[in-house]
């Protein structure tokens, strides 16, 4: 009976070697926080709710590679996040499942927001190339609107708070969640990108110490980074092991997992508001002796800077004496160089505020090149020149 008894430990003490033996083959993407996926480029697991978001969402061309773990921010009301190049993902507990994993508005956050369209360049609801958000009254074209429709709408990229820009040579539009950006130099279907704004947010207020820390990959450590040492399997042998004689093992406490301590709360970010489209000023009630006029301070810019291949154009011109006060009566000659031939428009003489406008046609140049306009202004013996530029897009 001893024999047979001692036969029966050993048994089960192989058996159990055996188990823990096999637990390698166990993939780390099956873990207590849902499935993972680990992006060696960054050193950052993805995982449960915010993988699952990630994958059918649009994967990297979308969201980029992760830049922190998860990890609870009381910055955000206490939510449960993680940040991507270009996305920051909050978990609302509280949502209905469909929408318990939302993107942050890293755009308004970042304080890119322009004013809305005038009602006049509101598009027809009708109009198929065009889509006005009354929400924050901008309006989404041509190839930004077939991105936005195409890749999720207002739940990825939110409303636009932007026109199309012109800036860094690119041709762009901010959205709640997003900047988008047209290259024209890639391949058709790969013009627009997304820019790296959940980058720009770190780098402007940073993140909890350690949640941008690397790990190491599932096959060079022990377990996930996620999971806490656990004491299951040190008690489990011992206690089967008390049916034989000895004593079992002491049971390991479980490692205390670590916390992160959290930055303070952000000071708002000011509006960023460019200057609206040019208007006449009133004329000042009260005037001073001019004197001879010595040099001319000339300004241009254009009420489009991203148009069509058709439609009207126009030049604003402004034009200041010496000491900075509005000049009338200035001569503006426009010249708009176009591949094929120039257009030459001649403005009004300026009014009283130093500011006269010119309008053309726009007579169908190449797409994603940008047309140089020439202004000449002439008073009485002074001429000066300046340039602006716009760029036919669709």
């Amino acid at each position: 009976m001893k024999s047979i008894r001692h036969l029966a430990v050993i048994v089960i003490i192989i058996t159990c070697i055996w188990s823990f033996a096999h637990l390698g083959d166990v993939s780390w993407a099956q873990t207590p926080t849902g499935r993972c996926s680990y992006f060696p480029r960054t050193g950052h697991y993805v995982c449960g709710k915010f993988r699952d978001f990630f994958e059918s969402r649009g994967g990297l061309e979308i969201f980029g590679y992760p830049l922190t773990e998860a990890f609870v921010d009381p910055t955000h009301n206490g939510l449960r996040v993680q940040y991507f190049q270009r996305a920051r993902m909050e978990e609302h507990p509280s949502n209905p499942p469909a929408y318990r994993v939302q993107l942050g508005l890293l755009v308004d956050e970042l304080g890119y927001v322009y004013p809305p369209v005038a009602p006049e360049e509101v598009p027809p609801p009708d109009e198929p190339a065009h889509r006005y958000f009354p929400e924050t009254g901008h309006v989404v074209s041509h190839a930004f609107l077939a991105f936005f429709r195409e890749n999720g709408g207002l739940d990825i990229f939110g409303y636009p708070r932007s026109e199309m820009l012109f800036e860094d040579n690119l041709v762009v539009q901010y959205f709640q969640r997003s900047r988008m950006e047209w290259h024209r130099r890639n391949p058709p279907g790969q013009q627009i990108v997304l820019t790296n704004v959940g980058e720009m947010y770190i780098e402007r207020f940073g993140v909890p110490r350690d949640a941008d820390r690397r790990h190491p990959a599932p096959s060079q450590i022990e377990r996930p980074p996620w999971e806490p040492r656990r004491t299951t399997y040190r008690v489990f042998l011992p206690l089967i092991l008390q049916a034989g004689p000895g004593s079992p093992p002491a049971v390991t406490a479980p490692t205390a997992v670590p916390t992160w301590t959290p930055l303070p709360t952000r000071t708002p970010v000011p509006t960023r508001t460019p200057v609206p489209t040019p208007t006449p000023a009133p004329a000042p009630t009260v005037t001073a002796p001019r004197g001879p006029v010595t040099a001319l301070d000339v300004s241009g810019s254009v009420r489009y800077p991203i148009t069509g291949r058709t439609g009207t154009q126009t030049v604003f011109v402004y034009v200041n004496d010496q000491r900075g006060r509005p000049l009338p009566g200035v001569q503006a000659t426009v010249v708009v160089h176009y591949p094929s031939d120039d257009v030459t428009c001649v403005a009004e003489p300026t009014d009283a505020t130093g500011f006269t406008q010119c309008s053309f046609d726009i007579p169908s140049p190449p797409v994603g090149k940008q047309v140089v306009i020439d202004i000449t202004a002439t008073y009485e013996d002074l001429v000066v020149k300046t340039q602006t530029f716009f760029m036919p897009w669709w």
